[in-house]
């Protein structure tokens, strides 16, 4: 005897039943899958919020320590770098401070130059310094930086120059902080300003020429982007 009309009657329902029941499953799948980004993504945010509204931010004012001099090398100038911590946790502070001092129009663009410097700090330090408080006294390094007497040669075939030229001071302070692994960075620039000891307006600065500490001025020209 034919079992057709039974197994017909059956097997319908039957393949409509497990179709509903993979496709109720698929959607639990993509329904949990998307809770679990959803719940990562959270964690993720909250823990950057923790980590931003808790971490340590290190402030840099510089100073000119010292008269602008000069050799065969190029000229110098030695500079303050007071840091302070103006966050909520202790920095670890990675020293030196990386600086250098560049001629605008000349063979480096300083802004460039500024954030190559910054860029590279993302990397592992190799030296700490010491730990930095929050609202602690200043702590100063004290560092002597050259102007190189190639980019000042370089600029001065320019006529529309007429000798002088324009030094800008660039640089980054590194530190890490417990709750983020990462090496973070306060970058800097500034240029280096001469200016008439009466009247205070800007005059040129040519190679070679002795200038005290008094007739030159740090100021805030430029941006090579925000701390990090």
């Amino acid at each position: 005897m034919s079992l057709s009309p039974w197994r017909n009657g059956t097997s319908e329902p039957l393949a409509l039943y497990t179709g509903l029941l993979t496709l109720a499953t698929t959607a639990l799948v993509i329904v949990g899958a998307m809770q679990w980004r959803t719940l990562s993504n959270s964690d993720e945010t909250l823990n950057r919020t923790l980590i931003a509204s808790n971490r340590a931010w290190i402030r840099v004012d510089i100073s000119l320590d010292s008269d602008l001099t000069w050799d065969t090398a190029g000229g110098h100038i030695a500079l303050g770098f007071q840091l302070k911590n103006v966050g909520k946790t202790p920095g670890q502070i990675v020293v030196p401070v990386e600086s250098a001092i560049h001629v605008l129009h000349g063979t480096v663009d300083p802004v460039r130059a500024g954030r190559e410097i910054c860029q590279e700090s993302r990397g592992a330090p190799e030296t700490f310094g010491f730990s930095l408080f929050p609202d602690a006294p200043h702590q100063t390094e004290r560092k002597l930086v050259s102007i190189r007497r190639e980019e000042i040669e370089a600029i001065s075939k320019h006529d529309e120059f007429h000798g002088s030229f324009s030094p800008v001071l660039v640089g980054c302070v590194r530190y890490t902080f417990g709750l983020d692994e990462r090496v973070h960075a306060t970058p800097f620039i500034y240029a280096i300003v001469r200016k008439h000891r009466a009247t205070g307006e800007p005059m040129d600065i040519k190679a070679d020429e002795q200038l005290s500490r008094a007739e030159l001025s740090l100021e805030r020209n430029f941006s090579i982007g925000p701390a990090y």
